[in-house]
Parts: structure tokens; sequence; C-alpha cells
């Protein structure tokens, strides 16, 4: 078979792969909660993929592969940053971040402890009394800050950020997939 021809079958068989790649489970787009659930599998460790965890350490390398062998792309340099496990390998973690970079961390780097980073363009978010848009206000909360994530429930989420405790929009959350909490 000529190179030409299999290279032609190859985008074939890539192209019409396209349809059966599902998105990730925290970009679910206009689905209803009744529709949302939750389909991941777990890994080697027993537990779900993808899931997500946060930071440990205040220096937390990220490294091109699953080993010290890998060159390290970059470093995180404070603790409490949510990251996505996508993958395992051994004690090893590949992760994505708020920004979708991904790289390869040691597992003793993470913890189950949920924290958030919140999302928008805005330079502050309400936090809320309740869990509806005409509760009253009980700070503004710069976009880009991150937060300890209490609970959710349908289109909401009570974080805790410094002294305060109170209720966020969902879409203005990363680190909460939309099938999750969706009692």
């Amino acid at each position: 078979m000529s190179v030409f021809i299999r290279a032609c079958l190859c985008a074939v068989v890539l192209l019409g792969l396209g349809g059966l790649i599902a998105e990730p489970p925290s970009r679910a787009a206009s689905a209803t909660p009744d529709q949302l659930a939750d389909t991941r599998q777990r890994g080697k460790s027993g537990l779900l993929l993808p899931r997500f965890v946060s930071i440990n350490q205040n220096l937390a390398n990220v490294r091109r592969g699953p080993g010290k062998e890998y060159p390290l792309l970059w470093q995180y340099q404070r603790s409490g940053i949510p990251l996505e496990i996508i993958a395992e390998y051994g004690d090893w973690r590949h992760i994505r971040d708020y920004d979708g970079s991904e790289g390869w961390m040691h597992k003793r780097l993470l913890r189950g402890p949920r924290m958030v980073k919140l999302r928008g363009t805005d330079t502050s978010l309400a936090l809320r009394s309740q869990a509806k848009p005409e509760a009253g206000v009980l700070a503004r909360v710069q976009a880009g800050s991150f937060a300890r994530l209490d609970a959710c429930q349908i289109g909401w989420c009570r974080l805790q950020i410094g002294q305060h405790t109170g209720w966020m929009r969902r879409p203005d959350i990363w680190g909460v997939y939309d099938f999750e909490f969706n009692q």
C-alpha cells in the first residue's frame, strides 16, 4: 500500500473519531441537571478520573512526564491551587490547571480537600448569604482568587474565602464538574 493511501486512511480514521471523543465532564454545555451524570472511570489508584485536587506544598514541580528523569516544566509556588487529575501512572498524576496547562506531578504533592478558582473578567464577584441571586452580598471577592469548596447545589456553591463563608454562582467557579452536587 502506498504512503499516500496510508496517510489518507489515517486521516479518515482520525477525522471519523472526532465525533467519538467526548468533552471533559467540566464542559457539559446546555444539559439540564436531570441529564447530567457521572460517567467517570476509576484509575489504577481506585479513585475516579478525572477528579479535582489541590496542591499541598508551597513548592510543587510540574514535569514533562511521569518521573524525576523528565524535564521540569514549571513550579507552583503556593499551596491550595486547584488542579484536575486527568490520568495516573504509578505514583505520578497527569494534571491540568485552570489555564489548561498540563504536566505531571508526584502524588505526594497533591491532596483531596477541594479548592476552586474564581472565574470571570469582573474585578469582583459577589459572595452571597444564600444560594439566590437576590440574596444579600456578604463580600465582594476578586476574580482569580482561590477558595475552599464546602458544598454545592444546582447552580450554586458554598465557599470559604478568608473569614467569609457564602454562596457563589456555579459558572463563576473553576474546580467543580457540572454533574457534581446536582441534587
